[in-house]
């Protein structure tokens, strides 16, 4: 469940799948609460691992380490 975040929310967010996403309106984002209650487990756990995949601290952390020592690298 999340607010919409062109770009942000609608690439990890299936909308109607394995989660939902709402404007900024309380009852919109309420009742899409109850409905995302309704989802399996299991379809939250394939796209968490999915998620982290891509983008899990360690990842990440790689990522800027590595254009660390590329931009030192060029420069030094």
């Amino acid at each position: 469940m999340a607010n919409r975040i062109k770009g942000v929310t609608d690439s990890w967010i299936d909308d109607g799948k394995n989660g939902y996403i709402s404007g900024l309106d309380a009852k919109e984002f309420a009742d899409k609460i109850k409905i995302a209650l309704g989802i399996e487990p299991a379809v939250f756990n394939r796209k968490r691992k999915e998620v982290m995949a891509l983008c899990s601290a360690g990842i990440i952390d790689r990522q800027y380490f590595d254009l660390i020592k590329k931009t030192v690298g060029k420069n030094g």
